[in-house]
């Protein structure tokens, strides 16, 4: 639970995606090691997120991107916030327009007052979505 005396506890959840359950990919996101990767199957429209156990106001994000990554790889992607686990009433929380550090943890901070119970990190247009480590507090 996030309280105003520690605004960022790492929350976690059930994994979501755009791929299969069975994606050999799916957990590493997750997995707390930034040399392994969640990379989608197709070259749009690929995500990754949780399903919180309950509805928390969104304080920070950490994201984790490969070594080899280029900026062209990450920026225009965005973080979306949901009720829904179809998203259809999703808000964008946060649009990456800025180079990041790559193979190292990048930690954005997030100032809104919407509570929400589903969180993903979707990649840029007509690119895989590729991310090392996703961390939501």
């Amino acid at each position: 639970m996030v309280s105003s005396e520690n605004p960022h506890v790492k929350l976690s959840g059930k994994i979501v995606s755009s791929e299969s359950k069975t994606s050999p990919y799916i957990n590493n996101a997750f997995d707390g090691n930034i040399s392994t990767n969640f990379k989608s199957d197709e070259a749009s429209n690929g995500w990754i997120g949780l399903k919180l156990d309950s509805k928390y106001l969104i304080t920070r994000i950490g994201l984790a991107f490969p070594k080899d990554s280029k900026k062209e790889d990450y920026l225009l992607s965005v973080i979306e916030g949901s009720n829904e686990p179809t998203f259809y009433d999703s808000d964008i929380i946060y649009m990456i327009t800025q180079e990041l550090k790559l193979g190292e943890m990048n930690y954005l901070e997030l100032k809104g007052n919407k509570r929400y119970k589903y969180i993903r990190y979707i990649g840029p247009e007509s690119k895989y979505c590729v991310i090392s480590e996703l961390e939501i507090y």
